[in-house]
C-alpha cells in the first residue's frame, strides 16, 4: 500500500513538472519575446530584447548596406605661378568656395548598434576658370570611414564620422597664343585624402534610408610645368584642395 502511494506521488510530481514546462513555453511563445546577443557570439552576456507578433518569426537585423549621394562641393585652394629662370617673378591666385557638382557611393557594414564601417568613393566634379591661362580642376577620392550614431529615435538618427584614404587631384592648364606662348598640360596626382562628416537620416522602410549630410574634406595638391615655347618653364603649384560638401542620398539595407 505504501509502495503504491509512493509510485502515485512520483507520477503526480512528473505530470505537474511536465505541465509547468508546457505552460512556461506557451507563455514565452505568446509573449513574443526573445533575448539575442547585441554584439555577436563573442560577448554572450550582453543581450537586447526583441519582440514580434504572435505566430511570426523575429526579423534578423540588416547590417549590410550600399548607398549613393549627390553632392554640391564648395572648394577652396590657391595657385602660385613662377618662372623657373627667375624665381622672384611670382604670382598668386586665390579661389574660395568655387562650386562643383559631384557624387559619392558607399558600401558598409554595421558591426555595433552605434558603429558602422564603410568604403567611400567620391567624385567632386570640376571647376573651370578661363583667363590668360585657362585651367580646370577636379578630384576623386577613396576612403575608409568610421561612422558613429550620436542619437537615434524611432526612425530618425544623427551621426558623425571620419575617414582617411587616397585622393586623386587632376588639373589641366592651357595658354594658347598669348605672348607667343602656346602650351597645354594635364596632371593627375595621387596623395592623401581625409574627411569629417555629420548627417541626419530617416528610415522610411525596412530596407531604405534617406539622408542629408555635410562633409569637410581635404586632398593634397601638386605642381606642374608649362613649357613657354623654347625659352622658359612656367611652374604652377596648386595647393591642397579644401572641400565643403553638402549632399542628399539613400542607403539600401540588406
Amino acid at each position: 500500500m505504501k509502495v503504491n502511494r509512493f509510485v502515485a506521488a512520483i507520477i503526480g510530481i512528473t505530470v505537474a513538472m511536465s505541465t509547468s514546462s508546457v505552460l512556461a513555453a506557451n507563455v514565452v511563445r505568446q509573449s513574443g519575446v526573445v533575448l539575442r546577443p547585441v554584439y555577436g557570439d563573442n560577448v554572450p552576456n550582453v543581450y537586447m530584447e526583441e519582440r514580434w507578433e504572435r505566430g511570426a518569426r523575429p526579423q534578423q537585423p540588416k547590417n549590410r548596406y550600399v548607398g549613393a549621394r549627390f553632392d554640391l562641393t564648395l572648394s577652396s585652394f590657391n595657385q602660385t605661378f613662377m618662372l623657373v629662370s627667375d624665381p622672384s617673378d611670382t604670382g598668386r591666385d586665390n579661389f574660395s568656395m568655387e562650386r562643383m557638382l559631384g557624387f559619392d557611393v558607399t558600401a558598409g557594414y554595421r558591426f555595433h548598434p552605434k558603429w558602422r564601417a564603410e568604403i567611400n568613393y567620391g567624385y567632386t566634379g570640376t571647376y573651370e576658370d578661363n583667363d590668360i591661362v585657362s585651367f580646370s580642376i577636379g578630384a576623386q577620392y577613396l576612403t575608409l570611414n568610421g561612422i558613429y550614431t550620436i542619437r537615434e529615435w524611432t526612425t530618425t538618427s544623427i551621426y558623425t564620422g571620419a575617414g582617411v584614404g587616397i585622393g586623386f587631384l587632376a588639373t589641366k592648364f592651357s595658354a594658347p597664343g598669348t605672348f607667343d606662348l602656346y602650351a597645354k598640360t594635364d596632371k593627375l596626382s595621387t596623395g592623401f585624402a581625409g574627411q569629417l562628416q555629420i548627417g541626419m537620416e530617416e528610415k522610411v522602410s525596412d530596407n531604405l534610408v534617406l539622408g542629408a549630410y555635410y562633409k569637410l574634406g581635404y586632398i593634397t595638391g601638386h605642381s606642374q610645368d608649362i613649357l613657354m615655347g623654347d625659352q622658359d618653364i612656367f611652374r604652377i603649384k596648386t595647393s591642397g584642395l579644401f572641400m565643403n560638401t553638402f549632399g542628399l542620398g539613400i542607403r539600401v539595407l540588406f
